[in-house]
């Protein structure tokens, strides 16, 4: 994935959420999206983990996708919209859920 994108000279960025920023400000998910992210981690710690942290990681899954969208928009922005290339986990490029939801429609990109 690296080769692609330093092969089409596009630059290179992280997009971690800043970890100064607010760990919860009271905004909350879209329900189709909190609900799909609540059921997918649930899922994956068997239904073992605690309410209370399994919310704080579904805001949290949530606050990433909408980084990484940040992100790629600006990385996109500074290379004269020539495209970007995000490696990110299948998780968080799903289209329902995931940082699609977040990109401006007319800057959608293929994933691959």
């Amino acid at each position: 994935m690296f080769q692609v994108a330093l092969a089409a000279q596009l630059p290179v960025f992280g997009a971690e959420i800043d970890d100064r920023a607010p760990k919860d400000d009271g905004a909350k998910p879209p329900p189709e999206v909190g609900d799909s992210w609540h059921q997918s981690l649930d899922t994956a710690h068997c239904g073992l983990a605690d309410p209370a942290r399994l919310k704080e990681l579904t805001n949290l899954q949530w606050r990433r996708d909408q980084t990484m969208a940040k992100s790629i928009v600006s990385a996109d922005a500074a290379n004269g919209s020539r495209g970007a290339v995000l490696i990110a986990g299948s998780a968080h490029v799903r289209e329902d859920r995931g940082v699609a939801r977040y990109l401006p429609e007319a800057r959608r990109w293929q994933s691959a």
